[in-house]
């Protein structure tokens, strides 16, 4: 598999806690994409840009006012992806793009590509020493951005309020149909 250094790369998150207080924490059971079925680290997801970020915590595009008091964090990554957008690791992992955003309904409601995905994400725990982040295509492709997971080495550059991010708020109302409310 082809893994691309991450050192120096940029992503934002939008998140309730401030990173100092960030609990690494496992969850036991997976609650997004690519948690580990087996509950063996955290995962913390982070857009390319801030846009990305804004996109995929709000997919209804609104923002309400108690929204406006999450933390937007720049982080500066360090160590190693795994890009799940080349498609020579696509192949090794017997997997196609919708690995990243595809659902597969089914009638008993278990959808195969999410256990796909946590097992995954268990499996890249095992392999990988340091941990390794995982780069795949943003539900939001208009945002031009992909999402990091599993944070391993990385800095925080700069943390602000979402409120006091005013030039982000105006080009996602502006640019990209957004709704806050005030």
């Amino acid at each position: 598999m082809v893994t691309e250094a991450a050192d120096a790369r940029t992503v934002w998150r939008l998140d309730a806690t401030h990173p100092d207080d960030w609990d690494w924490t496992p969850y036991p059971d997976p609650l997004h994409r690519f948690d580990p079925d087996d509950g063996s680290y955290r995962v913390r997801y982070a857009g390319t840009t801030a846009i990305t970020a804004a996109r995929e915590r709000f997919a209804t595009r609104s923002i309400r006012a108690r929204d406006l008091d999450l933390w937007l964090v720049e982080i500066r990554l360090g160590g190693r992806l795994l890009p799940l957008t080349h498609q020579r690791n696509l192949d090794a992992l017997g997997v196609d793009r919708r690995i990243s955003t595809g659902r597969a309904h089914t009638l008993d409601g278990v959808d195969p590509l999410m256990r796909q995905c946590w097992a995954l994400a268990t499996a890249l725990g095992r392999w990988f020493d340091p941990p390794i982040g995982l780069r795949y295509d943003a539900r939001s492709h208009a945002s031009g951005g992909s999402t990091t997971v599993r944070l391993g080495s990385y800095e925080v550059d700069r943390t602000l309020r979402l409120g006091d991010a005013r030039m982000l708020l105006n080009r996602l109302v502006i640019l990209h149909g957004f709704k806050v409310e005030s």
